[in-house]
């Protein structure tokens, strides 16, 4: 595979970075990931939704070690508003259910809308999507 220059990493390719028990995706054959600020903010939601401090503050610290690691952000923007309505319309025709994985949906709106490739852990999340966003899994 030729190297691409820049692609949109999905949010469980930075939890599969982190996650000891996973092998690290293999993101060397791209040039620049970038990273949704949707991802970040899926990412916050992880923080905090644990009650064991030892646990908060290793995802804190995993949390920064990412951010230190992937510093291009993608916005989500009006251009990728309306990609998502093209997806939401694509998941649709297809019979599957409109209102599910809306923030997967939202990254993938984003990469359709910036002409990014999205790389993620869980192709079967955004098979509804195919011909629509360059899905890569690693």
């Amino acid at each position: 595979m030729a190297a691409l220059s820049r692609v949109l990493a999905d949010t469980s390719i930075l939890v599969a970075i982190v996650k000891p028990s996973e092998p690290a995706p293999d993101l060397a054959v791209y040039g620049t990931v970038a990273v949704s600020a949707l991802t970040w903010s899926e990412l916050a939601v992880g923080l905090h939704s644990s009650t064991d401090l030892a646990q908060m503050r290793r995802r804190l610290e995993e949390y920064t070690a990412l951010r230190s690691l992937f510093t291009a952000t993608v916005a989500y923007d009006d251009a990728c508003a309306s990609a998502y309505l093209k997806i939401v319309s694509r998941v649709a025709e297809r019979g599957g259910t409109v209102k599910a994985r809306p923030l997967d949906r939202m990254i993938a709106a984003t990469a359709l809308a910036h002409d990014l490739p999205l790389v993620t852990r869980n192709g079967a999340d955004f098979a509804q999507l195919d011909g629509l966003v360059d899905v890569h899994e690693r």
